[in-house]
């Protein structure tokens, strides 16, 4: 009985000195920080572009190839929600294709254009490989106004309610 009663009392002053020492206790340093790496690539018109000229928009970075049935599944409503914020956000959307021709043909067929906040090209320098780790498409991160990857989207099946939350 008096062991118990022992090892209970070392119990007790064992837990008030954590607590004591953990209470008011508060992180030193905010969270650590994601950077997206800085890459630049040429759209289907022929134009460079690189990460840091698109400082305070949101980014809608998104991996995929014309021949990946997910990609294609997302693709329309990825493009719905960039209209319907283009003030805010630039969808940068770089394809796997091995060739220009192929994407072309396939946004012909689709009826999409690039716009003012809709940037298409292929991912030519393997961005999404060698950058972004992405090795199974599709794949999308937020990317915000300070260039900081702020959520990551892999496969198609998430809601528009979840990306769009990420822009707000």
């Amino acid at each position: 009985m008096r062991t118990n009663l022992i090892i209970l009392a070392g119990i007790i002053i064992a837990v008030l000195a954590l607590t004591s020492m953990f209470d008011g206790f508060k992180p030193s340093a905010p969270p650590p920080q994601n950077p997206a790496p800085g890459f630049s690539f040429t759209d289907l018109e022929g134009k460079n572009h690189s990460l840091t000229d698109f400082k305070n928009k949101t980014i809608i970075l998104n991996f995929w190839a014309t021949w990946c049935p997910p990609c294609i599944k997302e693709f329309p409503v990825l493009l719905q929600i960039a209209e319907k914020h283009k003030e805010k956000i630039l969808l940068i959307a770089l394809s796997s294709d091995i060739d220009d021709d192929t994407i072309k043909k396939f946004l012909a067929t689709q009826k999409i254009k690039s716009s003012a906040n809709i940037i298409i090209a292929r991912d030519a320098a393997n961005i999404s490989g060698d950058l972004f780790q992405t090795f199974q498409l599709p794949e999308t991160f937020v990317i915000d106004q300070t260039g900081q990857i702020r959520a990551k989207f892999s496969g198609a099946d998430w809601q528009p309610s979840e990306l769009e939350a990420h822009i707000q």
